[in-house]
């Protein structure tokens, strides 16, 4: 997982993926339901399905760690690339930089100010603990 976003309009699971770009005419992300095409060819392994695991993974840590239920949306952000659909997904966001931006920028507010920090105390605690395991074991 690349990054965790929590704010007003709620929780994000990101999936960032970087492609150099050819040059060459079909230079775009089209998206058709689930399945993710980079300049005409099938993105493997599935960024929808690693997204999709990833928010997952957050929503299981926090009703665990919090006992609450929080909702958490997986993105897939393609930094620089024109994203075009053919069929948008269900339950993900898929678009580049600027359209995640603009989108997280007019979606309503969900959290209140106690959850947001509710849900990042928890998961900076997990990250602490995880980094600091990982510090000991080396």
């Amino acid at each position: 997982m690349d990054h965790v976003l929590i704010g007003p309009p709620g929780i994000f699971a990101i999936e960032t993926k970087t492609r150099r770009k050819s040059g060459g005419r079909e230079e775009k992300v089209l998206v058709d339901g689930s399945r993710i095409l980079i300049a005409g060819r099938s993105a493997e392994p599935n960024p929808a399905d690693q997204a999709k695991g990833n928010a997952a993974w957050v929503r299981g840590l926090l009703a665990r760690s919090t006992g609450r239920e929080f909702r958490v949306d997986p993105v897939v952000v393609f930094p620089g690339w024109w994203v075009e659909f053919n069929q948008k997904p269900n339950g993900l966001f898929v678009m580049n930089e600027k359209g995640f931006e603009n989108i997280i920028a007019k979606l309503p507010a969900t959290l209140t100010k106690e959850e947001i920090a509710m849900a990042a105390f928890h998961l900076e605690q997990f990250v602490r603990a995880t980094a600091s395991n990982s510090k000991s074991k080396s």
